[in-house]
């Protein structure tokens, strides 16, 4: 399954900051969730967890995302892919539609059921995942689709597609905290 990036309200500020045992954490301010959140945990396909896992939390109601963990680093790739993210083009938040929040994705994998209430809450995937150092951050990929634009979102740039799933995310240099 893909996750699709469904609308796009004004770039909310974020907060980079490192955990015990986590690679990195991404939180978007102001942000309420109702409960817990919806999750879309991603490992690779290859290695399992010890070859990246990465987490996307997503409010339930507004179906914003309101966080993102990058537990384990994927494997830095040797291939080429990467090396023109940082030349995709930018999607100006005016070419977007416009909502009140930040970007929020299509909740149809989570299973809405009556009242849009979802009744999976967690949604576990293995896909190809590999990281990239940027000139100007971190590109963590978790699609062998093309990726075509890049949406800012605060430090972060959701990467998409041609069809707006959400293939990868950069985190810009200087909000990844280094490994210690």
């Amino acid at each position: 399954m893909v996750v699709k990036v469904a609308s796009f309200g004004e770039a909310r500020d974020a907060v980079v900051s490192r955990v015990e045992n986590v690679a990195f954490t991404v939180a978007w301010v102001p942000c309420k969730i109702a409960g817990s959140g919806l999750w879309l945990c991603i490992e690779d396909r290859k290695k399992g967890f010890v070859g990246g896992y990465v987490e996307l939390r997503i409010d339930p109601i507004s179906a914003e995302i309101v966080g993102l963990s990058v537990l384990r680093n994927p494997v830095a790739s040797t291939h080429e892919t990467a090396s023109d993210i940082g030349d995709l083009p930018v999607v100006s938040i005016e070419d977007l539609p416009k909502i009140a929040f930040g970007p929020k994705v299509d909740v149809s994998m989570w299973e809405p059921g009556p009242r849009r209430i979802p009744r999976r809450a967690v949604v576990q995937e293995a896909r190809n995942l590999e990281s990239w150092r940027l000139r100007n951050g971190t590109y963590i990929s978790f699609s062998e689709t093309k990726p075509k634009k890049k949406i800012p979102c605060g430090p972060v740039e959701f990467v998409v597609d041609e069809g707006c799933d959400l293939v990868g995310i950069v985190v810009m240099a200087g909000d990844v905290p280094e490994d210690k």
